[in-house]
Formats: C-alpha cells, sequence, structure tokens
C-alpha cells in the first residue's frame, strides 16, 4: 500500500509542484545573464520578478526562491556554480552527480568561498559535510534510493517472514529475492537521475532555472512510470526472473563451496584428534 500511495501519489504530487514552480519561474523571467557593469568579481546577475500576481503563483515562485539569499541578484562565478549545482541544474555531469548524492549518500565534500583579509578574491575550501538534502522530508516523502530500495524489499520480507515462504527465510532463496530487489531498486534510481539529469542539460537549465526544474521533474517522474509499467510487463517479468535465477545460482554456489570447505576442515581435526588422541 505504501509502495502505491508513493508511486501514484507523493510522486505525482512533488513532480507536478516542481513542473509549477519551473513554469512560473520561468514566467517571471529567471535567468542569468552577463552583469554589463561587471565589477567585484560580479560575473553573472539573476535577472527575474520577485512578485507575481495571484496567490497560488507566488507561493509558488517563493518555494522556488527559498534558497536565494536576501533575494541577491549579482553573482561571481563560484556563486553562480555553487547555485545552480545545489539546485540541480548545472549541466547533466553535476546534476547527475548531485542526483547519485542525494539518493544514496548523507555525506558529501562540500566547496565554500573563504572570505580572507588583505585578498580581494575568496579562497576556495573543501571539506566533509552532512547531506542535508538526504534527509529533507519532501526527499523521504518523495523516496530517495535509500528509502525506495526499503519500499522494494517491504513484499519480499513480508513474504519471508509472515507469508507463505517463511520457511525458507535465510534460504538461497530468500537472498537471491532480496538481491534481485536490490538491482532493480538502484538500477530503477540510477536510471531515473540520468534521464531528469540530461532533461536539465537539454533545455540550458543553468541558463534558464525555472524551465531546468520542470524538465528535471518531467523527466524523473515518467522514467518512473515507465520503468513500473515495462518491469510488471512480460518482458519486465522475464528480465525480473533472470536475475533471481542467476543470483539463486550463484548463492547455491557459494553454499556448496561452504559446505565442501567445512566438510574438509572437519575431517582435517579429525586426523589430527587420532594423532595427539
Amino acid at each position: 500500500m505504501a509502495k502505491t500511495v508513493k508511486r501514484w501519489g507523493l510522486d505525482f504530487y512533488f513532480a507536478g509542484d516542481s513542473i509549477a514552480q519551473g513554469i512560473v519561474a520561468h514566467g517571471a523571467g529567471y535567468k542569468f545573464v552577463k552583469n554589463e557593469k561587471y565589477k567585484s568579481g560580479h560575473k553573472y546577475k539573476y535577472l527575474g520578478n520577485r512578485k507575481v500576481e495571484g496567490k497560488f503563483k507566488q507561493k509558488l515562485l517563493d518555494k522556488f526562491s527559498s534558497d536565494i539569499k536576501d533575494n541577491k541578484r549579482n553573482y561571481n562565478s563560484f556563486e553562480r556554480k555553487q547555485y545552480l549545482r545545489d539546485k540541480g541544474l548545472l549541466g547533466f555531469k553535476e546534476t547527475f552527480k548531485k542526483s547519485i548524492r542525494d539518493n544514496w549518500f548523507p555525506f558529501f565534500k562540500q566547496e565554500k568561498q573563504v572570505k580572507m583579509k588583505g585578498h580581494k578574491v575568496p579562497k576556495i575550501e573543501s571539506k566533509w559535510t552532512f547531506n542535508k538534502d538526504f534527509i529533507k522530508p519532501s526527499k523521504l516523502l518523495k523516496g530517495n534510493g535509500f528509502v525506495n530500495t526499503i519500499f522494494t524489499f517491504g513484499q519480499t520480507l513480508n513474504d519471508y517472514t509472515l507469508g507463505p515462504k517463511k520457511s525458507k527465510l535465510f534460504t538461497s532463496e530468500f537472498f537471491a529475492d532480496l538481491s534481485t530487489d536490490a538491482t532493480i531498486g538502484i538500477g530503477t534510481t540510477f536510471i531515473s537521475s540520468v534521464a531528469s539529469s540530461a532533461a536539465v542539460g537539454m533545455v540550458g537549465g543553468s541558463v534558464v532555472p525555472g524551465l531546468g526544474t520542470a524538465a528535471g521533474a518531467a523527466a524523473g517522474l515518467a522514467t518512473g512510470i515507465l520503468t513500473y509499467f515495462i518491469m510488471n510487463s512480460d518482458i519486465g517479468k522475464s528480465v525480473k526472473r533472470g536475475i533471481r535465477t542467476g543470483f539463486k545460482k550463484a548463492y547455491d554456489g557459494i553454499g556448496k563451496a561452504g559446505n565442501w570447505i567445512g566438510s574438509k576442515f572437519k575431517s582435517g581435526f579429525k586426523k589430527i584428534g587420532g594423532i595427539f588422541g
């Protein structure tokens, strides 16, 4: 039930919210341009109306603008890059890296500007920091890679603890099913990250942040729905069976190897005992 609510409720809600925010921001003229009065390192200007007509549209725009401190307009190269990276709009490579990081890693190496006395140009330093986006309520509700994998495991764990397969708990069949779930869960998250990152890059999200946000959210949602239908089709079920068969053979082989090694050790100890007995 949780998977169904998440897939057809929360996924649509959050994707729709991001798409709406992006469209409103794009309509308000949000974009980076070269600053004609370039001075003091502020090479870029972030254009766009911060106020729009209509309470609902204003609420969406405020959410999109929530990470713009003090209505900041002028950005140097590092600040622009950092803003776009944090928003998941800095081209395919950086957007994909952020997507993977937010899905799987609670810590990451963050770059920061450090102003030094007597120096006009700030120093760039990097240090390990906690990834707030990893535990962001909206991110957890949408489902990061870790949460999605737990949802994917849910049915298998139920089958082997309370359901019809409980007598086979901790057998090769149990581990094969868990490994298959993990493979599909991780693969689905990976494909969705690639699709949304590619969409951001294609529409030039670093230049038009609103459009990039909308395109990335739409691509991620579409990929998730498409993957769901493919994996529940005859072809998808066949692929899943093939993956499971491969894992089961591997675990059966490990089990046989373990039994053989155990028998050899047992036999060897018996012989040693005979010598000193």
